[in-house]
């Protein structure tokens, strides 16, 4: 075992998804809130923590429902799976989707984010994102060409 890694370490397991309705703009979210150890609220995209026992895709869709209040008409792929450690002690891995929605009629937790805009990524490129994204966006970006 390595000497580094801590056994009082939480672990937890998140789902993102890059939301889109038509292609080529995807859902973007304005943190209400920054970040732990930010001070500037950054554009990320629907998604949270499964519960246990909750199957990837259960929780991707509650949380797309909860954030936004669209409903996921198809599951694409996996854009990404990544390590978050972002918080001392704590490691959540975060997986990543392309997805669908039935419409474009965004309904937001005010709790959760305090806008949203629909973007393409050229566009999204310009906003403050969370650190997290930045890669995700920059290799569909470079795929795209």
């Amino acid at each position: 075992m390595d000497d580094s890694i801590s056994s009082d370490r939480t672990f937890e397991i998140g789902v993102k998804v890059l939301l889109y309705s038509v292609p080529g703009k995807y859902l973007f979210l304005k943190r209400a809130k920054p970040y732990l150890n930010n001070s500037i609220r950054k554009w990320d995209i629907p998604g949270g923590r499964i519960m246990p026992g909750e199957e990837l895709f259960k929780a991707l869709k509650r949380e797309v429902k909860e954030e936004t209040g669209l409903r996921i008409k198809k599951i694409d792929r996996i854009l990404a799976a990544q390590d978050i450690l972002r918080v001392p002690n704590k490691h959540t891995v975060r997986i990543t989707y392309l997805a669908q929605c039935l419409n474009n009629k965004v309904i937001i937790d005010k709790n959760e984010h305090s806008a949203y805009q629909w973007l393409t990524l050229k566009q999204v490129k310009k906003l403050r994102t969370d650190l997290y994204l930045k890669p995700v966006i920059n290799e569909l970006l470079l795929k795209s060409f």
